[in-house]
Parts: structure tokens; sequence; C-alpha cells
């Protein structure tokens, strides 16, 4: 758990010093995803799933590694926040202007209170105070996002789950 917070507290302070820089690669998105996914999966408790599937072009031109961070943020947040037994589902897309990334997950969901206050550094909705975390993994993923000239969003109620959704542009080569 400290090893989580100390690199937490340094992703956010190497992304608001500027060095960290987007690597841009040509790659198989589809395929790099599903690996990521299937390393997530060690995460799972009993009973829950991910579930998988994309549309659209398969080669993207992207940061890996970022894209590898707001992953493995939004799908542990998922599976964190999720009972056993619930599946958290996993969408992209590619077309001619954009990469989407949805993660949905049926879990404990966020409050409307809350919701207003959620990139915000620290912050911890009322309804996980029991759970362990930082505050600080939707804030980098919002730098991270920002970084790309992106866009994130979500859709949230209490006991039915959480979908955020994030959007980047397609990078020409």
């Amino acid at each position: 758990h400290m090893t989580d917070i100390l690199n937490d507290v340094l992703s956010i302070s190497k992304l608001e010093e500027g060095k960290i820089t987007a690597v841009l690669e040509d790659f198989n998105v589809k395929e790099f995803i599903s690996l990521l996914v299937n390393e997530l999966r060690s995460l799972l408790k009993k009973g829950q799933q991910i579930n998988y599937s994309h549309s659209g072009n398969e080669k993207i031109i992207l940061d890996q590694k970022i894209l590898k961070n707001i992953l493995f943020n939004l799908v542990s947040n998922a599976i964190k926040f999720s009972p056993e037994g619930k599946q958290i589902e996993v969408f992209t897309e590619v077309n001619n202007s954009k990469f989407i990334l949805k993660i949905k997950d049926h879990g404990m969901g966020i409050s409307q209170e809350d919701q207003q206050h959620l990139f915000e550094r620290f912050f911890r909705g009322q309804n996980v105070i029991n759970i362990q975390g930082t505050g600080l993994g939707l804030n980098i993923v919002t730098k991270y996002v920002e970084m790309l000239n992106g866009e994130i969003d979500f859709k949230s109620e209490l006991e039915k789950g959480t979908t955020f959704t994030i959007t980047l542009p397609v990078q020409k080569k």
C-alpha cells in the first residue's frame, strides 16, 4: 500500500513538473488492450470478470505507457469498487478522428454530491472510506488525458455502477 501511495505522489509530481512527455508509437490497440486486460485479471475478486471488445481500426498512434496507466487505474478502480460476481466491461473504438476507451462497472457508484469533486487530488467518496486508496488515481488519469489533448467523462448512479469514457484524438502518421 505504501508503494502505491509513493508511486501516485511521484506520478503527480512528475506530471506537474513536465517531466513526463508523450512518446507516440504505432501499435495494434486491440492486441495491446487485450494483453493489459489479461494482466488485470489477477486483481479480480471472486466471480468478477472483465469483458473486452473493440470496434473500428486496430492500428493507432499513441503513447502506450500513458494508455496503460490510464487503463490500469480505471480498471483497478472498477474491480475495487465492485462487489464479487460483477462484470467489468472494457470497450475501445478507433474511428477517423478519435480513440475511445470506456470502462463500465456495476459497483457501488458515486453519489451526486461526490461527483463534483471526483477528479480533485486526495478526494475520496463518502461511500468508499473503508476501501484502501489514495484519492490520487483519477487526478493522475485526468492529467494524462489532458496531456494527450483528450477528454474524460463519466456517468454514475449509486448502487448501479459507473462508466468512464476517455476520448483521445487519433494521431496521424
